[in-house]
């Protein structure tokens, strides 16, 4: 068995993930797939398994449309690219599993996530602020920063 049919048969054991039909060339992605936060460290071993490592780590501010933060990781390898975009949809105010376990780039990126746009990370060892002041009161990342209160109300659709 191909490396790229483990790692297919791997995460086709996952339930909650759906893979998209085709990769998407204009990103360099040879897989995009979706998962329910639940399964985030299940998807997170299976990689790692197959001798991936978590390229990247960023979320996506969808509270407008959605009501919801898109948390987005990229998982790539050394050798012929094979990199995999995951995203995960975690509802406004909930928390998504952390990976800082599996993947010690995670540390920062779930920090810095969570410092820049307020997304929780679950298990993190050490979720606090990186890169703003200690105590601050804000996410500098989310499409309402810095907006009035009656203007972030209306934005939300409240």
């Amino acid at each position: 068995m191909s490396e790229a049919s483990g790692l297919a048969a791997a995460l086709a054991g996952i339930a909650s993930l759906k893979t998209a039909e085709a990769p998407d060339a204009k990103s360099g992605c040879q897989g995009l797939h979706t998962v329910g936060r639940e399964a985030i460290v299940e998807v997170g071993r299976v990689f790692r398994e197959a001798g991936y490592m978590l390229e990247m780590l960023t979320a996506l501010d969808m509270r407008a449309a959605e009501q919801a933060m898109h948390v987005v990781y990229q998982f790539n390898r050394f050798g012929a690219p094979d990199r995999h975009r995951v995203r995960v949809v975690v509802p406004a105010g909930e928390a998504v599993p952390s990976l800082a376990d599996l993947f010690g780039s995670a540390n920062w990126y779930e920090r810095e996530a969570f410092d820049m746009l307020g997304v929780r990370f679950d298990g993190h060892p050490y979720l606090v602020r990186i890169l703003t002041e200690e105590g601050a009161d804000y996410h500098p990342l989310l499409k309402d920063f810095g907006v009035a209160p009656a203007a972030a109300e209306e934005a939300a659709g409240g």
